[in-house]
């Protein structure tokens, strides 16, 4: 599947090519989720699908939320160029409204127009991130850096475990496999990362989430 899908997304830019429209173009190649479990044929480890990162599709582990992501678009993109650190959907979102002149509401993205052309040096500020799932258990996670860190706290269970579920603190910048769970030795972090859950969790009724911590 992947082979045909690299083909086919080939056959597309050469069409576009020939067709005298790459400038007017933009091609965005990306994921819903990380690499699915191993059933039906699939080998993850075969393929190198997470890269080594811990967790698979529907987990808040890095192996279930980083995706691939490829641009191409002659003339808005600069060949070569390389985000090293995290971005989101919603980034896409702000960037297409740049390319497009939308003139559209603000949203939570930040906008990489000049950074992928290679106008601006750096990116904007990469934002912390939040998730969390009523399904595969019940999950939440935060992401934040400290300048020092990169914080990432994980709790799971919370369908069984309810507000009892212990906090998981792994430091991406050392730790990008999540090997290491460090929260005894940094309980004032794992106090914030609890802060940031509560703050960011809003109750919902379709996706009722077990366990999550009231805003307080």
């Amino acid at each position: 599947m992947v082979t045909r899908f690299d083909r086919d997304v080939g056959a597309i830019v050469e069409a576009v090519k020939a067709a005298g429209i790459a400038g007017e173009t933009i091609v965005l190649v990306t994921a819903d989720n990380g690499a699915t479990h191993d059933v039906g044929g699939v080998d993850t480890g075969f393929f190198e699908s997470t890269g080594g990162l811990r967790g698979r599709k529907g987990s808040h582990f890095e192996g279930g939320l980083r995706v691939p992501f490829v641009a191409w678009a002659p003339g808005r993109v600069a060949p070569g160029r390389v985000l090293d650190q995290p971005a989101w959907s919603v980034d896409l979102r702000a960037t297409i409204d740049a390319w497009c002149a939308a003139g559209t509401p603000p949203t939570d993205g930040r906008d990489l127009a000049a950074w992928l052309a290679g106008s601006a040096d750096s990116p904007p500020r990469a934002m912390d991130g939040y998730w969390e799932s009523a399904g595969y258990g019940g999950q939440q996670a935060v992401a934040w850096s400290d300048g020092a860190h990169r914080w990432k706290a994980i709790r799971q269970e919370l369908n069984k475990l309810g507000k009892d579920a212990p906090v998981a603190l792994f430091d991406l910048s050392a730790d990008p496999r999540e090997e290491r769970d460090v929260a005894a030795a940094n309980p004032a972090v794992v106090a914030e990362a609890r802060r940031r859950m509560r703050a960011s969790h809003a109750p919902n009724d379709a996706f009722p989430l077990k366990g999550a911590m009231p805003a307080q």
